[in-house]
């Protein structure tokens, strides 16, 4: 009977001793570790095959770039607190929140309503969605409430001109700056840039700049690990573009020089809806992976035919058409709510408790000349 039971009496003594100790209510499985909460899948419904990343892209590389060390990170982030208060002096209220330093003539309070309602929650959606490489130096972000505050930036960047821009983004300085009378959803796509060129420094323009416009309004999903892009005023770029039959062919859109024709907005419409088309056919994430690890231009075309499961661009391009002309209403239904939002108020914020939204005025294309992301 020994020799029958003995064994197993002795693997279950070894069990017992060696078992991880329970978790209580307190202390779940799920609290306090951000990697397992990020990697947490959706519930349910369209967001399902977008942010589920038990089942995102069991290809992506796993990447070689470690997170610095905490205490690298927050000296870096203090030192370019420091660089920013003497900069912009003592009526900049600034905030440090590793890797962000946020400045701002708003009061401490407006400043950490945006750094917990709107920064945080769009960084940890971005993340969880697209970004795998950690962002290894400050990003600097300056938030001004006034016109007059807003043109005083106009020395820092040489060539920029603060009339024509919501808000941009140096690579050179990876200093964010926004204009906050046009509301906060530039925010969104100014972050976007800056995560972007931590994670995927190559990123090809025309992707960048329509991944980034894509956020300036959106909505969180239930469970906060995804924003999903919202109809805006620039599809009337896009749309009067097809009316007058001069819509431009992703060919054209993937190949040219980025915002380089003589009519920078149509570029800026196209590629935001692009980037919609591509959510809402349940591949955008899986396309950004897949783009990151390419080494060639010419892999943009061909990732996007596997992924739609399309003969080639002309074909992906007349479905994307017949797809933009059914989104003529919602737009115009979106952009006639955005003006009466504005003739209420001079603030843009939606801030519903059930859908929040993140949402921005329209505002005068940039030119390209400059290491800037002008917006």
């Amino acid at each position: 009977m020994v020799l029958i039971f003995g064994p197993f009496a002795i693997i279950g003594c070894c069990f017992w001793l060696t078992r991880p100790p329970a978790l209580s209510h307190e202390t779940s499985a799920w609290q306090n570790h951000p990697s397992t909460l990020a990697a947490s899948p959706a519930s349910s419904g369209w967001w399902q095959p977008v942010s589920s990343l038990f089942n995102r892209d069991h290809n992506a590389e796993k990447l070689d770039k470690e997170s610095p060390p905490q205490e690298e990170i927050t000296k870096d982030v203090q030192e370019a607190a420091n660089q920013l208060r003497i900069e912009l002096g003592t009526d900049f209220q600034i905030l440090a929140r590793a890797p962000f330093v946020l400045a701002s003539d708003s009061s401490m309070e407006d400043l950490q309503w945006i750094y917990a309602n709107v920064l945080l929650p769009s960084h940890h959606a971005l993340s969880v969605s697209y970004f795998d490489a950690p962002v290894n130096k400050p990003i600097k972000i300056i938030l001004v409430k006034s016109a007059a505050r807003w043109n005083s930036l106009r020395p820092r960047w040489p060539g920029f001109r603060p009339v024509e821009y919501a808000g941009f983004y140096s690579r050179d300085d990876h200093c964010i700056a926004i204009n906050l009378e046009t509301g906060i959803g530039s925010l969104a796509h100014e972050l976007t840039h800056a995560l972007i060129h931590s994670d995927f420094e190559n990123c090809p323009e025309w992707f960048d700049e329509g991944l980034a416009s894509l956020h300036e309004e959106c909505e969180f999903n239930e469970t906060g690990t995804a924003l999903k892009g919202l109809p805006n005023w620039r599809y009337q770029h896009f749309r009067e573009a097809l009316h007058r039959s001069k819509a431009p062919a992703l060919k054209t859109l993937i190949s040219q020089p980025f915002a380089a024709s003589n009519s920078p907005a149509t570029e800026y419409a196209h590629s935001r809806l692009f980037c919609i088309y591509l959510q809402q056919q349940g591949v955008l994430e899986s396309f950004y992976r897949r783009l990151r690890r390419s080494t060639a231009a010419k892999d943009s075309a061909i990732i996007l035919c596997q992924l739609t499961k399309t003969v080639d661009l002309d074909q992906l391009n007349s479905q994307f058409i017949d797809w933009a002309r059914t989104q003529t209403q919602a737009s115009q239904t979106a952009l006639q709510e955005h003006h009466e939002t504005l003739s209420k108020t001079d603030d843009a914020v939606s801030d519903s408790t059930n859908s929040p939204r993140v949402q921005t005025k329209p505002f005068l294309e940039p030119a390209s000349s400059l290491n800037l992301e002008l917006d």
